[in-house]
């Protein structure tokens, strides 16, 4: 995606690495922007190279009024509690930001510009000039996993959806290109096994 590229080169070269990370975190992981603006330290296990999800950043908010301080609170369900897998060029990224903006272990790993945790609205607001959104890179680890073959059961546990119905409800579309791999693997089988070669016979379309 370039526009994610784009994004990433930019806030680089524009004092906002932190952004940068964020979206590069979100990218490979999957995670919600609250999830990724909830993250501790304490969190990233470097020697297994995981990310565990175990709570969020929210924030109290009156209709009408602003949004208060973000604080932590509890993930909305249990299956939303998981770890995934940290690419080794991602764990790369966060330890540098580690070594930059250094911070209590205990302390959320991003902050703000201002130096406050972030909450998802600002997360959004920071992500609005660059023509997409936050949730758009949860679609793009989503959308990966499955053109790499991972099954419906994996691709919901590792974004931590309630259901796999709602990871099928979202993404099924990708998984169409089943059925044309399981028509391939048919044509293989009997060209193989039963000797048929499908260039000789009855034209399909002209079978009623």
């Amino acid at each position: 995606m370039e526009q994610v590229n784009n994004l990433i080169q930019v806030c680089d070269s524009t004092g906002r690495d932190t952004l940068a990370t964020m979206v590069i975190l979100a990218a490979s992981t999957g995670m919600r922007s609250s999830e990724v603006a909830g993250l501790r330290w304490r969190s990233i296990d470097r020697r297994r190279h995981i990310v565990r999800v175990v709570e969020q950043a929210t924030s109290s908010h009156t209709k009408g009024q602003p949004a208060g301080e973000a604080r932590w609170a509890k993930l909305k369900t249990q299956s939303s509690r998981r770890d995934i897998p940290l690419p080794t060029a991602t764990l790369q990224r966060l330890l540098q930001h580690r070594l930059k903006h250094r911070s209590s272990p205990d302390g959320p790993l991003f902050l703000t510009p201002s130096g406050k945790m972030w909450r998802s609205d600002n997360v959004s607001a920071a992500m609005a000039p660059f023509g997409f959104r936050f949730h758009d890179l949860r679609h793009l680890y989503a959308s990966h996993l499955i053109r790499q073959g991972l099954g419906v059961k994996a691709v919901q546990e590792l974004l931590g959806h309630a259901s796999a119905s709602t990871t099928l409800d979202t993404y099924t579309h990708l998984w169409m290109d089943d059925t044309e791999r399981a028509r391939g693997a048919a044509d293989k089988l009997v060209r193989t096994f039963c000797g048929l070669d499908g260039e000789n016979g009855a034209d399909v379309g002209s079978v009623k």
